[in-house]
C-alpha cells in the first residue's frame, strides 16, 4: 500500500511538474538503507507549491518503513531520510514514518511532530485508513497554503495560476481521503495547529495497530 501511495504521489507530482513545465528528473527517489540489522526504506517525492521569481518551492512528502524501530532511533532516522533529498529548493516536509516502535512513546509530547516533522503510525504496514489520514495530511496541507493566498489582496496572473494547480492536486485525492473504519481514528484524538505557512504540526493523541495506547 506504501509503494502504490508513493506511485500515485509521483503521478500526481508529475502532472502538477507538467504545468508549470517544470523538470520532471529529480522529483522522487525510493533507496534501502542498511539500518543495523534492518533496513530503512525511504521514498520522497517532492510537490511543486508556489513559484518565486520564476522558480518553484516544493513540499517534500517522506513515505518511509522500517520493519520496528527504538525511541532513541528516532533522530538517526530523520538524519538518514534528510540526507537523501537535496533541500535547496524545499520549503515545507513531512516524514511519515511506519513501523513498530519497541517500547512505550508518550503521544501527548508529540515529540517527533516537534522535532522532527515526523508523523508515526505504529504498523508494520498501512492500509486503507492509513493511507487516507496520510493523504488528508497532505491535502490539508496544501489547503493551507492556497488559503493563505487567497486571504492576500494580491489574486491574479501566476498567484491564480498556482491557486488553481494546487486545487486540482487535492481534487485528485479526493476520493481517498475517506476513512472507511469510522472507529480507527476518531476526529477528537487528533487536534491540528497550523503554526506557520511553512509547518504543519498535529497532536496525535494515537496513532496505532488498533487505535488504542501508541505501545509497541
Amino acid at each position: 500500500m506504501l509503494d502504490a501511495l508513493y506511485n500515485q504521489l509521483i503521478k500526481a507530482a508529475i502532472n502538477q511538474n507538467q504545468r508549470i513545465g517544470a523538470d520532471c528528473r529529480k522529483i522522487c527517489n525510493s533507496t534501502n538503507i542498511p539500518f543495523g540489522d534492518r533496513k530503512l526504506n525511504i521514498r520522497w517525492v517532492k510537490i511543486p507549491t508556489f513559484i518565486k521569481e520564476n522558480k518553484p518551492s516544493h513540499y517534500a512528502v517522506f513515505l518511509v518503513d522500517i520493519p520496528y524501530w527504538r525511541k532513541g532511533e528516532l533522530k538517526a532516522i530523520y538524519k538518514q531520510c534528510i540526507e537523501t533529498i537535496d533541500n535547496h529548493d524545499i520549503d515545507s516536509y513531512t516524514i511519515f514514518l511506519v513501523g513498530h516502535l519497541y517500547g512505550y512513546f508518550d503521544p501527548l509530547l508529540n515529540k517527533p511532530m516537534k522535532n522532527y516533522k515526523t508523523f508515526i503510525i505504529n504498523k508494520e504496514k498501512i492500509d486503507k485508513k492509513e493511507r487516507a489520514l496520510i493523504i488528508n495530511f497532505i491535502c490539508k496541507f496544501i489547503e493551507h497554503r492556497i488559503r493563505l493566498l487567497k486571504d492576500t489582496d494580491k489574486i491574479f496572473g501566476g498567484v491564480q495560476q498556482d491557486i488553481e494547480r494546487l486545487q486540482y492536486f487535492v481534487e485528485t485525492f479526493t476520493p481517498m481521503r475517506v476513512i472507511t473504519c469510522a472507529h480507527a481514528y476518531e476526529p477528537s484524538k487528533i487536534k491540528r495547529t497550523i503554526k506557520s505557512t511553512s509547518n504543519v504540526s498535529f497532536n496525535i493523541s494515537h496513532i496505532t495497530r488498533e487505535g488504542g495506547n501508541n505501545e509497541g
